[in-house]
């Protein structure tokens, strides 16, 4: 029962996103990846929507400190085994496509509990100062570690979104 309530909460939640991006006026660009680990957790997505807002807000004045470019990374885990897992998301990378350079960047470890035959679905923000560069497409780079092995995966490219 207490999967099934999960699993239906998840699936709303998931709904509501994708309903809310599909109704957005910001028509955000989305890119999805897919990862099976050794240990049974599985990431069964990774999502990112980029964007970038370079325009001032009508009836805000300039200031230095405005965040710029925004990054919102969806992650969807799935533990297939039937005990508990922890995962360790260690790093969550915004990369230029063409030249790899970091466009944004969180190094906040964060611990993700996934009970037996879990799904979970998280999301994370990263935002700049700065924007992004002129040219090519971003990707979402996450390194994480599911008990002592250490992985990385990446979303699908995606064109930044402009503003």
């Amino acid at each position: 029962m207490r999967f099934l309530t999960l699993l239906l909460i998840t699936t709303s939640l998931m709904s509501c996103s994708h309903k809310l991006l599909a109704n957005s006026s910001l028509n955000p660009v989305i890119g999805k990846n897919t990862m099976t680990t050794k240990t049974g957790a599985l990431i069964k997505s990774i999502s990112l929507m980029a964007r970038e807002e370079r325009s001032l807000p009508s009836g805000l004045k300039p200031t230095r400190d405005r965040d710029i470019g925004f990054a919102t990374v969806f992650v969807e885990l799935e533990n297939t085994q039937e005990t508990d897992t922890k995962v360790m998301i260690q790093s969550i990378q915004i990369r230029n496509v063409i030249t790899g350079a970091i466009q944004l960047e969180s190094q906040k470890t964060q611990a993700i509990h996934l009970h037996p035959l879990e799904i979970s679905a998280n999301q994370f923000q990263l935002t700049n100062k700065s924007g992004y560069s002129r040219f090519g497409k971003v990707k979402a780079v996450i390194t994480y570690q599911i008990d002592n092995q250490k992985s990385t995966i990446e979303s699908a490219p995606v064109e930044v979104e402009q503003h």
